[in-house]
């Protein structure tokens, strides 16, 4: 099996195509403004950037969600050999850690409406 994952490259090339930005504007959209005084360095995206960001991005994987060489699903496997408590216990945990994906995901899904919102981009809030 195959794993994708997106390079912090990908999501530039892929946020720089959308419009040019400021450094800041970049470290916005990524992981929320900081207290540091912003450089105002624009970027652009090249021809070449947009070429490898839209091939890229025209490859989706078979499997959208993926677990590669998960160490639960190892675990899981050769659960007969634990015992039923633990092995309850540890199912619980796991679920509890997609339920906080879950509610990260519904976040971001808010941050990207508020950011459309914000900019007048409502076309793309679905994306």
């Amino acid at each position: 099996m195959r794993c994708y994952h997106l390079s912090l490259g990908k999501a530039l090339l892929g946020l720089l195509d959308h419009r040019p930005m400021t450094g800041y504007d970049l470290k916005k959209i990524l992981d929320h403004p900081t207290e540091k005084r912003p450089d105002r360095k624009v970027y652009q995206i090249t021809k070449e950037g947009q070429e490898t960001f839209l091939n890229w991005l025209n490859k989706f994987p078979v499997q959208l969600s993926q677990t590669c060489r998960s160490q639960f699903l190892i675990g899981i496997f050769f659960s007969s050999r634990i015992k039923l408590e633990e092995l309850a216990f540890e199912i619980k945990r796991y679920k509890k850690e997609i339920e906080e994906q879950l509610r990260y995901l519904n976040k971001v899904e808010q941050w990207i409406k508020d950011y459309s919102r914000e900019k007048k981009f409502k076309e793309d809030a679905f994306y």
